[in-house]
């Protein structure tokens, strides 16, 4: 189903908790890993975020996709950010889904261009009646992708220079000194940053001096050339809870309050704690042509 007022990536597991329980980790991990000073070539690319627990105004309609880009700025530095994207063989999809609409009185009528979406939708009114509200996307042609402008941001910047994570977040705040029109501020969280390399895969250990140990965002590589990730969020608290007798058999969880637990797993044990489907919270980076 088609809805204008498209829904941007919340790409929360990738700088914050995405849910009530977290386990930190003592040491960051891999123990047994090369530590990286550059930034990984192999990371970079346009990615299809797929979240398979996300739920339904979490995500994006068809035929629109939220999608990551991962871009080294310099051989130091990747740069993440999240936008969502339309494919340009998917227009006539999109078409299709607008007189649909039309033809149901959901909307009276729509201009679809190289760079816009206007449409009016017919949105309830006072006294159970209907009423006319223009709306629009603002379109970007990229290769053979359209981005929705309004729903681009970047959201990390990972230094292996300088070891240090930054969560982005951008806030409204009009013109920049008069240097760039309607630009938003950021707000920078930093983190330490201990980035390591195994097998092929990569495990970002990154630690606030709030918390009690470090936070890991692992990316494990997919056949399909995508990434697989991974993070020391827990997946399902009470799922967790009736389970953790047997995650203390592959290595001790210290209880730190009912929110948080701290491990410090050798490197087997940590690969059995990856392999766990329901431990930690994952979601699929799926590669796309640009």
């Amino acid at each position: 189903m088609l809805k204008l007022r498209l829904i941007p990536i919340i790409p929360a597991l990738l700088f914050a908790a995405v849910s009530c329980t977290n386990v930190y980790f003592e040491n960051p991990v891999p123990q047994k890993a090369e530590t990286l000073s550059s930034a990984p070539e192999a990371l970079t690319g346009l990615y299809e975020y797929i979240n398979k627990e996300a739920q339904e105004d979490e995500s994006v309609p068809e035929p629109f996709k939220n999608c990551i880009l991962i871009e080294k700025t310099s051989e130091s530095q990747l740069l993440i950010s999240s936008d969502t994207r339309l494919h340009e063989r998917d227009l006539p999809l999109l078409k299709d889904q607008l007189e649909a609409k039309k033809t149901a009185g959901e909307i009276s009528s729509y201009t679809l261009t190289e760079h816009y979406l206007l449409c009016t939708a017919m949105v309830p009114a006072e006294n159970d009646g209907r009423r006319p509200q223009q709306q629009f996307i603002s379109l970007t042609k990229e290769g053979p992708w359209y981005v929705v402008s309004q729903k681009s941001q970047p959201f990390m910047l990972l230094d292996f220079k300088t070891s240090v994570s930054s969560a982005l977040t951008a806030v409204k705040s009009g013109n920049l000194s008069g240097i760039l029109p309607e630009a938003d501020s950021l707000e920078t969280e930093e983190a330490r940053l201990v980035a390591r390399s195994k097998d092929n895969a990569y495990y970002f250990n990154r630690k606030k001096p709030e918390l009690p140990g470090w936070e890991l965002i692992c990316l494990l590589p997919q056949p399909s050339g995508g990434w697989l990730i991974k993070t020391s969020d827990i997946s399902d608290d009470k799922a967790f809870k009736e389970q953790l007798g047997n995650y203390n058999k592959i290595t001790p969880f210290e209880k730190i309050d009912d929110s948080k637990y701290r491990i410090n797993p050798g490197d087997a044990e940590l690969a059995r704690l990856l392999a766990e489907k329901e431990l930690f919270y994952s979601a699929e980076l799926k590669r796309l042509d640009r």
